[in-house]
């Protein structure tokens, strides 16, 4: 029997506490490229979501193939009614073989609850980095997804932003982002990133990823807005000119 103390306040708070509980950050990488040995598939631990900006990070890697140095995500889930993010990075991805390599990463945290629609909502995917030592064979794809099944499987998602596809070749910053809207988004949902990697022998890159959903106001409460500062600054002439004519 549920304590007559908690209320109705306390009841609606315990069912918005319940999803919460079952969310979840996730971070799991594959090098299936790699002809001097097997395919190597790494999943990193994944970390319940019980408070803010939970975070997890997967164990350096010294290769051959691949020298991995602080490769992590973190979230913001449950999100705040402005904004639900999702962020990736690393230190360095090297390749310390003679052969092409490819590493896929996925990303991915549920429980999201806010921002929904309506408003509106912005999508944001943005991925930068450094290409430390450049190579003709160097490829990179990302592409950021929201889920409305809550699920933690990674992209392709429900929403999905534009796949990018920025220059790695050169030595060098490489920087890219696209946007978009959403017009339909409910509670409980996941965010998930897909990084692409593909490095020729001795090639070596650093990058940090971001996938952003930003609530856009309500024409309403625009409009209020406008009708407040309207109200403030005539209050504020009517001010000085009492003043003046005091």
């Amino acid at each position: 029997m549920m304590n007559k103390r908690i209320g109705p306040i306390g009841a609606f708070l315990m069912v918005l506490v319940a999803p919460m509980a079952h969310g979840a950050l996730v971070l799991s990488y594959s090098i299936n490229n790699n002809p001097s040995g097997p395919v190597i598939n790494v999943n990193c631990t994944p970390v319940p979501i019980a408070n803010p900006n939970p975070s997890v990070s997967c164990p350096s890697a010294a290769g051959p193939p691949l020298d991995i140095v602080l490769l992590g995500a973190n979230s913001n889930s449950p999100g705040t009614p402005i904004n639900a993010q999702e962020a990736s990075a690393t230190v360095e991805i090297l390749n310390n073989s003679a052969f092409t390599q490819t590493i896929t990463i996925n990303v991915a945290s549920n429980g999201f609850l806010t921002p929904t629609t309506p408003p509106g909502i912005n999508f944001l995917s943005h991925i930068g980095g450094t290409v430390v030592v450049g190579s003709a064979a160097n490829l990179l794809t990302f592409q950021s997804c929201g889920d409305l099944t809550n699920s933690l499987t990674g992209c392709p998602g429900t929403n999905q932003a534009p796949l990018q596809t920025p220059s790695i070749t050169a030595t060098g910053s490489f920087d890219n982002s696209t946007t978009g809207t959403i017009a339909s988004l409910s509670a409980p949902y996941a965010l998930d990133e897909l990084i692409t990697l593909t490095l020729g022998a001795g090639a070596e890159v650093n990058f940090s990823a971001s996938t952003t959903l930003n609530s856009t106001p309500e024409p309403m409460s625009v409009a209020l807005l406008g009708g407040i500062l309207v109200l403030t600054g005539g209050i504020m002439r009517r001010k000085r000119k009492q003043a003046s004519q005091a």
